[in-house]
């Protein structure tokens, strides 16, 4: 890493310093260069180029020891982050969480609900995490049974761990982003699969009423 001293003000992807900075910090800044490079956007390096490989969400760069993340829980059922990344910053977990009009980048970091039992610290009251915008990446290597944005052939995700790893719409068109389609990668909720028996039920009654003749009026 570069010594934070001469760069800490400074995105490390794009060189712009923290008044140039339009977003309203630099994990939401970070945030769109790593969402960007997710879709194959090419854009000009400043100082380093971002991780290859689950990057950091406030530096941008991957392997390095001090920008690993924990989450521990709060009084509050929140969650707490904690991390050693020199250019990291205070943030309102839940707030950032459900994102804003202001600040859509949601690049959080999360526990997978597919890794049973959870990643803990030994000793401590802390959970091994990674950056939201990091699932497909983790997905691939950990869970490759099921689908992704990187393995959509796979078997179709719970939902609710879906919603869980989601990144949203307005995080990809608030940077101009085309939106991607995940369609049929999803499990559907019990909701969708009631109204799809439902619908069917009523498909196969209307076949049956159907194929019925119609009885007309003798003729004498």
């Amino acid at each position: 890493m570069l010594e934070t001293s001469t760069v800490r003000n400074h995105c490390l992807n794009c060189g712009k310093t923290t008044s140039e900075i339009k977003e309203t910090c630099i994990r939401a800044h970070m945030g769109n260069h790593l969402l960007q490079a997710q879709c194959n956007i090419p854009e000009p390096v400043a100082f380093e180029v971002l991780g290859e490989s689950m990057p950091c969400g406030f530096c941008g760069l991957s392997g390095q020891d001090c920008c690993k993340v924990t989450l521990s829980t709060t009084r509050s059922s929140s969650w707490k982050l904690s991390t050693q990344c020199p250019f990291q910053h205070a943030i309102v977990y839940n707030a950032v969480r459900n994102g804003s009009n202001a600040t859509p980048c949601r690049n959080i970091p999360i526990i997978c609900p597919l890794c049973q039992p959870l990643d803990k610290i030994q000793g401590a009251r802390a959970y091994k995490a990674f950056w939201l915008y990091n699932w497909s990446e983790h997905a691939v290597s950990k869970h490759a049974e099921y689908a992704s944005p990187h393995n959509p052939s796979g078997i179709p995700l719970p939902y609710q761990t879906w919603k869980h790893v989601e990144i949203l719409p307005s995080e990809y068109t608030a940077i101009g982003l085309p939106v991607p389609s995940f369609s049929g990668f999803v499990a559907p909720t019990a909701e969708e699969l009631e109204e799809t028996l439902i619908r069917g039920t009523k498909q196969r009654a209307t076949a049956v009423d159907l194929s019925k003749p119609k009885r007309g009026k003798s003729k004498r």
